[in-house]
């Protein structure tokens, strides 16, 4: 009987643990609507911006370059890969995976008059993963906005595709998340072109099953009590 007690308490205690594990979880790291304000990285705070999804993790990070072209009759801003490597930041094992090789690419269309235009505008992340190069995500961009001292921009995505290692290392890629651009420096698109440097945040979305990890495992914790 004792042992068997014994048994019981030991299985209780993994389950209240694995419960703890998947709440932490979902209130440390969240997602676009979940409690997350924000994430660090890169040493920069990004917080949402208005109509802009929150910024969550998982997410790619990396050191970017910006352009931004004004035109006559259009504008462009193109993003670029500043650096051959960048990271993908995740709650999960491993918390961050370096990627080499990047080829970080986003581009951002807008009118004269500085509104934005989703058509053709998107990004592109390729890198070596588990030694194989790859295009490890792609996605439409669908709406724009900026901080109002200029050094913070945002947009939201759409149609996103990821390759099948970071479908692994984020338990699933599947719905709509957002890129978030921290700028060296303060930028009045609409007045002219300019160049700058800065740290881009991709996140990768999670399906909604991952959050919904946390309640079931506190589910299961209960059960196992109620039967000791």
């Amino acid at each position: 009987m004792n042992v068997f007690f014994q048994n019981e308490m030991g299985v209780c205690r993994k389950l209240k643990a694995l419960a703890l594990a998947g709440l932490l979880g979902v209130l440390a790291f969240g997602n676009s609507n979940s409690f997350a304000s924000g994430v660090n990285a890169y040493g920069a705070n990004f917080s949402s911006l208005p109509g802009i999804g929150t910024p969550s993790l998982p997410a790619f990070g990396t050191y970017v370059n910006a352009n931004f072209t004004k035109g006559s009759s259009s504008s462009v801003l193109k993003v670029t890969q500043a650096s051959s490597y960048s990271t993908f930041i995740t709650p999960f094992s491993p918390y961050v995976k370096a990627i080499s090789s990047t080829s970080y690419t986003l581009t951002a269309n807008f009118t004269s008059a500085g509104a934005f235009n989703p058509v053709g505008s998107n990004v592109v992340i390729k890198g070596k993963l588990d030694g194989i190069y790859q295009t490890l995500m792609t996605a439409d961009l669908t709406a724009f906005a900026k901080s109002t001292n200029g050094y913070l921009w945002g947009f939201n995505t759409d149609n996103i595709a990821c390759s099948a290692a970071i479908n692994t290392l984020a338990h699933g890629c599947t719905t709509s998340e957002v890129v978030y651009l921290g700028l060296v420096s303060a930028q009045k698109y609409l007045t002219k072109s300019w160049k700058t440097k800065g740290v881009a945040l991709t996140s990768v979305p999670v399906p909604a099953a991952v959050w919904l990890l946390g309640s079931g495992l506190v589910g299961l914790a209960s059960i196992g009590r109620r039967k000791v």
